[in-house]
């Protein structure tokens, strides 16, 4: 799970129904109203970004943010997100990682090809199955089976 993200989602839910940023408590009503599109560009826009980071500062946002994040974890297969790697570390986006293979930015990355994902590169040291497994190109944090870097090499 991103956190980050979820702090941007609810500064998107406050920004878009007109919250006051400055209110603490307004702030922790928005975490309650959180959806589940953490691909919305908004979420990256610049108001949403300078709200995010004033509301980070509440103690009372960081502790619901916290709740959810232990929630997410509890659940089957939660826990497995915070091993993995995100789109926003700096090696990932080095490598241009994308968690979703046709995502990737083929202009950027002429060398893609469809169907190359982390499950058939050389470097994915879980089953071609599985969902996430460890990679060395990302210290052994967890890529999705289903993502794709600059560094795959097809499993021979």
């Amino acid at each position: 799970m991103d956190t980050g993200v979820l702090y941007r989602a609810v500064a998107l839910n406050l920004w878009r129904w007109g919250g006051d940023p400055a209110s603490e408590f307004e702030a922790v009503r928005a975490c309650n109203e959180i959806g589940s599109n953490f691909d919305d560009p908004e979420l990256r826009s610049e108001p949403v970004s300078k709200i995010a980071s004033k509301i980070s500062a509440y103690p009372a946002v960081r502790d619901a943010l916290l709740e959810r994040q232990r929630a997410f974890a509890d659940q089957p297969g939660g826990a497995v997100h915070f091993l993995g790697i995100t789109e926003s570390d700096p090696t990932a986006q080095a490598l241009g990682y994308k968690m979703d293979a046709t995502k990737v930015d083929k202009a950027k990355y002429a060398k893609y090809a469809a169907g190359e994902e982390c499950s058939n590169c050389q470097f994915f040291q879980g089953k071609p199955t599985d969902a996430f497994a460890p990679c060395p190109m990302f210290g052994g944090k967890q890529v999705a089976g289903k993502g794709w870097c600059s560094a795959y090499t097809k499993k021979a």
